[in-house]
């Protein structure tokens, strides 16, 4: 189940890639918005869900491994230029980075495969939540690197083999973790750790400051939406 979503969310990635080359980049307006729904559910799921569940096993395994993740991104970012042009498909001004770009996006891309199968390891309100995070997250994700790779000169073709490259890579992620939680059960908090790093990092540097520069009315409340999303499935899960 956890690959099978995996694979649902690899290719809402491929499809948003091939409908921005083949019907034109989406309004800004609405990736903000996407954007601004996705980062509530992925700070909510973070310390509603991830970081409480690590912390009743472990605390001070799940506190490092999170400072870990942060600093490993936040490095990966100043050293392989990962937000070449933003999540926004702002204007590129440096083209030759393309391939800089595909490489951070797809591991960016491997991460969210790695944050699903933990998500649903731990229980269906997690993964669901997780699910919902990473799949409109990646939707920003494959029209930001169709944008990328055009300015940089790629052909429609190459665009989306290399789209469907970024995307499968969160199918591998999943796959990769999902076999690390089976077989080392012992280290679970390190990978809750890891998960929340990772979801509060992409929020808080990539996603919140480009929300707060666009100054769009309707950001508040989405990202409020997130959090009632989350508040709402978690509900369910503790009433079925």
């Amino acid at each position: 189940m956890i690959l099978f979503f995996s694979f649902i969310a690899a290719i809402f990635s491929l499809v948003s890639a091939f409908w921005a080359l083949k019907k034109g980049f989406a309004e800004r307006n609405q990736i903000s918005k996407i954007l601004a729904f996705s980062s509530g559910i992925m700070i909510s799921v973070s310390f509603l869900h991830f970081l409480p569940e690590g912390y009743s096993q472990n605390s001070s395994m799940t506190s490092w491994s999170f400072l870990m993740a942060v600093l490993v991104l936040f490095s990966l970012e100043n050293f392989t230029v990962m937000n070449t042009c933003s999540e926004f498909v702002e204007d590129c001004h440096m083209h030759s980075l393309g391939f800089f770009a595909f490489a951070a996006m797809t591991l960016h891309s491997f991460i969210d495969g790695f944050n699903i199968s933990v998500g649903f390891s731990f229980g269906k309100a997690v993964g669901f939540n997780s699910l919902a995070a990473v799949m409109m997250h990646k939707f920003a994700d494959g029209i930001t690197l169709a944008a990328i790779l055009r300015h940089a000169g790629f052909s429609d073709k190459k665009n989306i083999f290399y789209a469907a490259l970024m995307s499968f890579a969160t199918v591998v992620g999943s796959a990769l973790s999902y076999r690390l939680i089976s077989s080392f059960s012992y280290y679970s908090p390190v990978l809750l750790g890891i998960s929340a790093g990772s979801f509060i990092y992409i929020s808080a540097t990539e996603i919140i400051p480009h929300l707060h520069r666009e100054k769009r009315f309707s950001s508040p409340f989405l990202f409020l939406g997130g959090y009632l999303f989350v508040f709402l499935i978690h509900f369910m899960a503790e009433h079925k």
